[in-house]
């Protein structure tokens, strides 16, 4: 069978897939018209596994994971706090993680791969070839967990990795590459407003070379918009009728229908300022629970996250030139209110203000991969989105690699005076501003690595390479006996 490249836009509330026909990226659809398919995973007792519309329509909400790149390479310690916001729980033993999904035990990375096979069968059913490997686009804000557990997932179900690429990053590419002759040098600003994140970044093109030299993100998305409706439908459920409805919440199953209430509200307030929310069997004696929402009042509830977004994406003071265009894509992007802050930041700045191509993002994607196997004549250039360091002087941080640092990237800082016993713990910095002397015990500090070697001579070489994904690899050299220690990401999973 035929081998293919393919581009894969792995995106929080749903995935797409990709390929080049005559250079030109075409979204595979299946055999229904669907171009998009949810992220959502379901397994079922009898062993049977359902995927993306599937999940939707048959799974039940205590073994269906929505979101399952949200939860990927999360410490259970950051599992474990999910818990009451579900129907199943997370649970750990040594082996890691894994979901008490009502008499089924998957492991939290088994809902990715079931998703990549599912990618895999589809390319074969509807093309009748196979997968020669795959550029998958990725959240911005993936850290190195993250990355690892996309692309062990991806090649566990069969997919051969050429890279993971920021979401952005690919937008802008499915955007402007057929558009770089019109041109000689432009910025542009992507912004992906998406469920577990919102991100920017600025892209610089030029004579078929795209290259990032700006990036922000946050962890504030339409997750947290959806969450904030449904406390909302339930707490004005109370003021009119008196009755807690998650006061009588045993299980959880009156969250979850909420849940999905207020996602299918997200997008009715997008074109409508005033709507009606209707949710059945989850008020008094099982009836219908019926609330009416305002634009406004919406508005008013993620007032506080605007504001962390809109501090985001206004970071475009370090780019050169104009910004010629801005894009934005992501679920979030028709949100009204998302629409009126990127207006009121860009519009004295920027030309145009294009919002959403759903398809940006798996179009850049497949144009990547037809990069790397020399089927389109262009270069991308990306650069990292945190801080990478070591700790040192009674656990402070030592920025080693900045963020925006181009990638591929290697450092190689020396450490005398280490004879005996050496300790070498890496993290990566994920918050506002730079990691450089922050205490271990900042919220935005990810170990990565934390292991424990002897030193015979008195100096080490510490190399991290960061790869064209973003995946950081830990080299200790011991300069004494010449003695390399490959390091291995901190399994901060596991339970003793």
């Amino acid at each position: 069978m035929e081998k293919i490249p393919i581009g894969i836009d792995l995106g929080d509330n749903c995935f797409r897939i990709c390929y080049l026909k005559d250079k030109i990226p075409q979204v595979l659809s299946d055999s229904m018209g669907n171009m998009s398919f949810p992220s959502k995973v379901s397994f079922q007792q009898n062993g049977k596994c359902f995927v993306g519309h599937d999940a939707e329509l048959f799974g039940a909400p205590e073994n269906t994971v929505m979101h399952p790149i949200t939860i990927a390479g999360l410490p259970f310690s950051e599992l474990e706090k999910l818990n009451d916001q579900h129907v199943y729980q997370f649970c750990s033993d040594r082996n890691g993680s894994y979901i008490d999904a009502h008499r089924v035990y998957p492991r939290v990375n088994d809902f990715l791969v079931e998703i990549f096979k599912f990618i895999s069968n589809l390319v074969k059913e509807r093309l009748n070839k196979e997968i020669e490997f795959a550029v998958i686009a990725i959240p911005d804000g993936s850290h190195n967990p993250k990355r690892i557990a996309i692309r062990d997932a991806a090649e566990l179900a069969g997919i051969s990795v050429r890279q993971l690429v920021n979401q952005t990053i690919a937008a802008g590419l499915g955007f402007n590459l057929h558009r770089l002759s019109e041109f000689p040098r432009r910025n542009i600003a992507v912004i992906d407003i998406g469920a577990s994140h919102s991100s920017m970044t600025i892209i610089e093109c030029y004579e078929k070379k795209v290259a990032a030299n700006e990036i922000a993100h946050c962890r504030i998305g339409t997750n947290i918009f959806q969450r904030r409706l449904a406390q909302f439908i339930a707490e004005k459920h109370k003021q009119e009728s008196g009755y807690d409805i998650l006061a009588n919440d045993q299980y959880g199953f009156f969250w979850q229908s909420l849940l999905i209430e207020a996602g299918f509200a997200l997008v009715d307030l997008s074109t409508n300022s005033n709507i009606t929310v209707a949710v059945g069997g989850i008020g008094i004696n099982g009836s219908r629970v019926i609330v009416d929402v305002s634009r406004d009042e919406f508005n008013s509830l993620i007032s506080d996250d605007l504001q962390e977004i809109r501090n985001t994406i206004k970071c475009y003071r370090n780019a050169p030139g104009t910004i010629c265009a801005v894009y934005v894509v992501g679920g979030g992007s028709a949100i009204p209110v998302i629409q009126e802050m990127v207006s009121q930041i860009y519009d004295n700045i920027a030309t145009r203000v294009d919002y959403s191509d759903p398809s940006a993002a798996v179009l850049g994607s497949a144009i990547k991969a037809g990069i790397y196997s020399g089927v389109i004549d262009a270069n991308v250039v990306e650069i990292t989105a945190f801080d990478l360091g070591t700790f040192y002087r009674n656990y402070e941080m030592d920025v080693l690699i900045s963020k925006g640092a181009t990638i591929p990237h290697k450092s190689y800082p020396k450490r005398y005076g280490i004879h005996g016993h050496y300790t070498e713990k890496v993290y990566q910095w994920i918050g506002e501003g730079t990691g450089q002397d922050k205490s271990e015990d900042e919220p935005d500090v990810i170990v990565l690595c934390n292991q424990d070697l002897f030193i015979w001579g008195d100096a080490v070489t510490n190399q991290f390479i960061i790869d064209e994904s973003g995946i950081v690899t830990f080299v200790v050299v011991d300069l004494g006996k010449n003695i390399e220690y490959i390091l291995d990401n901190y399994n901060v999973d596991s339970v003793e």
